[in-house]
């Protein structure tokens, strides 16, 4: 047997020799196989170099995945489906007793591997929506909140969809919300937010007032402001991509159409053709003009109900359509009679020359658009404000039925409170009351609520969001007997009483401070808090309008 100095060989070197590596180069020749001995493969120290650079090939993949998986979480652009293979991941480790803390990475929108149909039932009343064979309004089965189902297939289209939802930034109240996402069979099942008013369509069924199209006009820009910030373009809008809240005398558009924005239809549609810019009818091309143009066009539209281009021509097929536009083009003039401010503007968003149009935030610093911001709130309330609740508990419950119930009355209440807070810091301070108070004496049959105002004026007061809304929203519409019946089983435990301990839960306040609470109201006995009834839950709260109509 031969001798080897390990100082001379090395283990490699000893495995060439005695035939356990293989060259890269493959013989041909029998003679050379023969000599192959696989027994010698199995030495110690064979075995020992093969675990080692196994389990050293292991230790990289692994860390080089949880890098990658650090990366993504740090990023927040962690899909729904990288998320749910760490889900089962995490599953599958052993389970022990030692509490751990979850590094879970969160969904920014709620995913149910369930069916709608669950939670939610198909809304039978009357609704405005897009007539789209993919939308359906439901209802949920709880508390009876509307919402818009969109149905799109389970395809690599639909999860790259999903994907997006979850990584785009739309945080925006003028953007609808996406409220949770069903994921059932073959299907995704995505729960949008339902704007009461319908679509912005609904609206030229009514002759609308300059100011009133101004105050539409500027929060359109808001919206393609913000997406055009956010390095997004639509690209495809129509009149119908929005909709919108009537309530408390005000309009509050959104967004709705989400899925055009994130990939714009392979075929275009007649209605996609009519507020389509001349460029964007001959290329796919994504352009921030293309935006400008069909704002022009929606503006145009919502002051006079008609497209610029169409005439007295019935145009009923996308040829036709293009054919009006590119003559109008042409012709650049506008027949029906509006304001020379309004025409200038519409003339400046519609400029054939994509290159001189109008950018968005041009649109917004328009004069003619600056002038009617003093005047984009209607203050002609047909209520008595708030001012004051008999004490914290009512307060509480008022708070949780405006935050739960009738939302279109919050959000329209929210773009109020928009308009007022200039400095955008989050709450109305003396100046802005001012403001507020200066509008409400150009309405009228508003002394009371003006007093209201005035109140917090003297008294130093700031007001946030929660506050100003609970002060200026009608507590008649939440105080109904389906919202107290509904809210009331919330409340409640099975005894249909209503505990403190559920109650802190639920408002998210200190039991200690509700036992307070209800000691003021005598609701105890010794160091007993007794559970209210439903009768006890209504008087609370009616009294609230006692107070209101005085």
């Amino acid at each position: 047997m031969f001798k080897f100095k390990s100082e001379i060989y090395d283990l490699h070197q000893y495995q060439i020799l005695m035939g356990v590596c293989s060259s890269t180069k493959k013989s041909s020749s029998k003679n050379s196989q023969d000599k192959f001995n696989p027994a010698l493969a199995n030495t110690a120290d064979v075995q020992q170099t093969q675990r080692d650079h196994a389990s050293t090939q292991n230790e990289q993949k692994i860390n080089q995945n949880l890098t990658v998986q650090r990366k993504i979480r740090k990023s927040g652009t962690l899909s729904y489906f990288e998320y749910n293979q760490d889900k089962l991941q995490a599953e599958k480790r052993p389970q022990n007793n030692k509490k751990v803390g979850s590094s879970a990475p969160q969904l920014k929108i709620k995913i149910t591997d369930s069916i709608a149909s669950k939670e939610y039932s198909v809304y039978k009343g009357h609704v405005k929506i897009p007539t789209k064979a993919t939308l359906r309004v439901m209802q949920h089965n709880s508390d009876g909140q509307l919402v818009v189902m969109e149905q799109l297939p389970y395809d690599q289209e639909g999860k790259d969809y999903i994907d997006w939802l979850q990584k785009t930034n739309l945080e925006f109240y003028h953007i609808a919300k996406v409220q949770e996402i069903f994921v059932y069979g073959h299907q995704f099942q995505i729960m949008h937010e339902y704007c009461t008013g319908g679509p912005l369509s609904e609206l030229l069924h009514h002759k609308l007032s300059e100011q009133v199209v101004c105050t539409i006009l500027d929060q359109l820009f808001k919206i393609v402001n913000f997406l055009h910030q956010n390095k997004l373009t639509h690209n495809k809008l129509t009149i119908d991509s929005f909709s919108f809240y009537y309530d408390l005398q005000n309009y509050l558009i959104k967004l709705t159409d989400l899925s055009s924005l994130h990939k714009p239809p392979r075929e275009i549609s007649l209605q996609i053709a009519q507020y389509a810019s001349p460029e964007a009818l001959t290329s796919n091309n994504p352009h921030r003009s293309n935006d400008i143009w069909s704002l022009g066009i929606i503006a145009y539209q919502l002051m006079t109900r008609n497209l610029i281009y169409e005439e007295d021509q019935d145009l009923t097929n996308i040829h036709e359509v293009k054919k009006a536009i590119i003559k109008w083009t042409k012709k650049y003039e506008i027949n029906d009679e509006i304001s020379q401010e309004f025409e200038n503007l519409i003339l400046m968003m519609l400029n054939p020359d994509k290159t001189l149009r109008l950018t968005i935030e041009e649109c917004i610093d328009q004069e003619f658009i600056q002038n009617y911001q003093s005047q984009n709130l209607n203050c002609h309330f047909k209520h008595l404000f708030t001012s004051s609740f008999c004490d914290n508990l009512q307060k509480q419950f008022m708070i949780y039925l405006i935050n739960n119930y009738e939302r279109s009355h919050q959000q329209v209440g929210r773009r109020i409170f928009d308009i007022l807070d200039k400095d955008k810091d989050g709450k109305l301070n003396i100046q802005e009351l001012e403001d507020f108070k200066r509008r409400l004496k150009q309405a009228q049959g508003q002394e009371r609520n003006i007093q209201v105002i005035q109140n917090l004026i003297d008294t130093q007061s700031e007001l946030g969001l929660e506050d100003f809304i609970l002060i200026i929203s009608n507590k008649s519409i939440y105080l109904t007997h389906h919202n107290l019946d509904h809210s009331f089983a919330k409340f409640g435990n099975k005894n249909q009483e209503v505990t403190v301990k559920t109650l802190s839960k639920i408002l998210n306040i200190q039991e200690e401070e509700l036992t307070q609470e209800f000691k003021n109201r005598q609701f105890c006995y010794q160091n007993y808090c007794i559970p209210l009834e439903k009768a006890q839950y209504e008087q609370i709260l009616n009294s609230i309008l006692e107070v209101q109509s005085e």
